[in-house]
């Protein structure tokens, strides 16, 4: 076999899809008993979790020489891993080419892995999900799942680790919720996958787990929906009011626990949106509000954008979104000493543009409990803001 030829092939969630003749020939196991199960429960058989964990007197866990992991494309594009060896090694049983593997995966693995014991205590993770939430492994050792990642719905993830420990069937592909410990004011999505251990005689001996940070992947796929949603929404009426109340109602809450639309008067009077910048003097009229909250009947008091003056002001004049975080006592709110206890609060202020024009501007607003708007919320409120003010344009024209 050459230097670099791959052993065996693993896809993201750490299930075995590719199994070389070498790989039959060190594990003594035909592709049928290799492919589709993951490579943790695999190589049970070789691997101790008493042994396991780092050298007691360097702390470090022991490299094992002789493999490495490195990113493959897939079928379809999908990513995956593979395990190649580097050099023969001969005169070595199964034991120890099982030892490697394992030795590889925990150390070179982007794939976050934990082995819990069958009391859901951590026995082991890999250097990929100790980097996730940015904590040492022996820090982690002998807690719980929820030491590693504080784990928005608790309840949910423990039975689905007991069903899987009491079944027998893999638990696939599964989205976990949490807040890495290092980082607790935003929440991440991960994909996990679970199976169970047991041994050659049937004794389980725990769960372990794939896990996968796919935040981006869902934001990203979260913000499609939406933008998805307003296309499909918006323009079936050449109603001006009409248009501006679908356009809350889109994005509450799918995006927003509040969204706000005013219009430049000139636009609802009818006339061409005036062009960029516009200057404070210029009036606005609030046209749609909506929120999840029924106590709350606008993000700001009275007419005007009195919530955020010079967020406002900014986005009328360089045109642009502006992202704010803010505490509720520095708008006046009459609940602000309640809602401080909660967190802060989070605003997008984003202008709506169309060709030279400026037909008003879009507000949207999240509430404590929920993640705050980030950088990447920008482009898609303005991208949203744009497409609505082609449909308010269409109804000024129309009126």
């Amino acid at each position: 076999m050459a230097s670099d030829d791959v052993l065996l092939v693993i896809d993201a969630a750490g299930v075995i899809v590719g199994w070389s003749q070498e790989a039959r020939s060190l594990f003594e196991r035909g592709a049928d008993l290799a492919v589709g199960r993951p490579v943790v429960e695999l190589l049970t058989a070789v691997w101790d979790p008493a042994d396991a964990g780092p050298d007691r007197r360097s702390g470090r866990t022991a490299a094992v020489p002789g493999l490495a992991v490195k990113p493959v494309t897939l079928r379809e594009g999908r990513s995956g891993w593979g395990i190649y060896l580097l050099r023969p090694e001969e005169g070595r049983g199964a034991d120890t080419r099982g030892h490697a593997v394992l030795t590889a995966l925990f150390t070179q693995s982007p794939i976050g892995m934990q082995v819990l014991d069958p009391d859901l205590r951590v026995l082991r993770v890999n250097t990929a999900a100790a980097g996730m939430s940015a904590v040492e492994p022996a820090d982690v050792l002998g807690g719980r799942l929820g030491d590693v990642v504080h784990l928005s719905d608790p309840e949910e993830t423990v039975a689905m680790l007991h069903d899987v420990l009491a079944t027998g069937e893999p638990a696939l592909d599964r989205l976990v919720r949490g807040r890495p410990p290092n980082d607790p004011a935003h929440e991440d999505v991960y994909s996990v996958s679970v199976f169970r251990l047991q041994d050659a005689d049937g004794r389980v001996l725990g769960v372990s787990t794939a896990v996968v940070d796919v935040t981006v992947r869902e934001r990203a796929l979260a913000h499609a929906r939406v933008l998805n949603d307003v296309r499909e929404r918006l323009g079936h009426t050449l109603e001006l009011d009409t248009t501006c109340r679908e356009l809350v109602d889109v994005l509450v809450p799918a995006f927003a626990d509040a969204a706000e639309v005013d219009l430049l008067d000139p636009v609802v009077r009818g006339e061409a949106p005036p062009p960029g910048p516009v200057g404070p003097a210029m009036p606005l009229r609030r046209m749609s509000f909506a929120t999840v909250d029924p106590q709350r009947d606008s993000l700001g008091t009275g007419t005007g954008p009195f919530s955020f003056p010079g967020a406002w002001l900014q986005a009328l004049t360089d045109l642009c979104p502006q992202l704010i975080t803010y505490w509720p006592g520095e708008t006046h709110d009459h609940h602000s000493q309640a809602s401080r206890a909660q967190g802060p609060h989070s605003a997008i202020v984003t202008p709506m543009t169309l060709r030279n024009g400026v037909p008003g501007i879009l507000s949207l607003y999240r509430s404590p409990g929920r993640d705050r708007f980030v950088d990447q919320d920008l482009d898609l409120a303005l991208e949203v803001a744009a497409r609505a003010s082609l449909h308010v344009d269409n109804a000024r024209r129309y009126a």
